[in-house]
């Protein structure tokens, strides 16, 4: 997968509990292209609206060194993109 010169990693037994799994990105250096990132896909699309109907809230943990700057988690859909810039 083209990351933007990023890499990410399944780290075993690394999450914020006992037990669970997490994600390891390490940003690359294609800043020049737009930015860098992951992201993921669900194939076939389906529609997820049934899903959030109870639980209308995405909670994730990050762990980030200090002064990195903004963040962006960004949604994409056949009716566009909405994305929202955070920081530590």
């Amino acid at each position: 997968m083209d990351l933007g010169q990023s890499t990410i990693e399944l780290v075993q037994e690394a999450g914020p509990a006992l037990g669970l799994n997490a994600l390891k990105w390490i940003q690359g250096n294609a800043l020049s292209a737009g930015g860098t990132g992951f992201g993921f896909s669900i194939s076939p699309t389906f529609d997820m609206s049934l899903a959030w109907a109870n639980d209308d809230s995405l909670k994730f943990k990050m762990k980030v060194e200090s002064g990195i700057g903004l963040l962006r988690i960004q949604f994409e859909g056949k009716c566009g993109k909405v994305g929202k810039y955070f920081s530590r």
